[in-house]
């Protein structure tokens, strides 16, 4: 993981695992004046975290969902071979008046991943945790699908 300050910016890139698998790159900009010492804070649950301590509610999220391939900087870190797929992701979060809190660019890898939309009319009722939720399948599929491939 690496933590940078950026022109009032704070800028979070982590490498995140699945049992210990790579599974995705994340690119993360926050706002720095809306999370002071957010730097000297563990960083494990950043949702919860805005939150619980910042009192920041993520209440609409923009995904913008695309396919690219592993190039060999990628590759070399989530560890798989050069041109693999990748869920190419650039998220906006937004909180409860419409601001934007995060900026952020994943890498998923698609062997590894399994992207589900669901559309509802009552998309104000959706949660931030039911969005976040169908980003990724669970862990328990991930490591079925780990385990076959070995």
């Amino acid at each position: 993981m690496a933590l940078v300050v950026e022109r009032g910016s704070l800028v979070i890139l982590r490498l995140r695992l699945a049992n210990s698998v790579p599974l995705s790159l994340e690119q993360m900009t926050l706002p720095a004046a809306r999370f002071p010492d957010l730097l000297d804070r563990s960083l494990n649950s950043l949702y919860e975290m805005f939150e619980r301590d910042y009192g920041v509610t993520l209440a609409a999220v923009d995904e913008t969902i695309n396919i690219s391939l592993a190039s060999a900087s990628v590759a070399q870190l989530l560890k798989v071979t050069i041109g693999t797929p990748l869920f190419d992701i650039d998220r906006i979060s937004r909180d409860e008046s419409g601001v934007p809190v995060e900026l952020s660019h994943d890498l998923f890898n698609a062997t590894l991943t399994t992207l589900t939309h669901t559309a509802n009319r009552c998309a104000e009722t959706v949660g931030l945790d039911h969005q976040r939720s169908l980003m990724m399948e669970p862990v328990s599929s991930v490591e079925r699908r780990l385990r076959n491939r070995a």
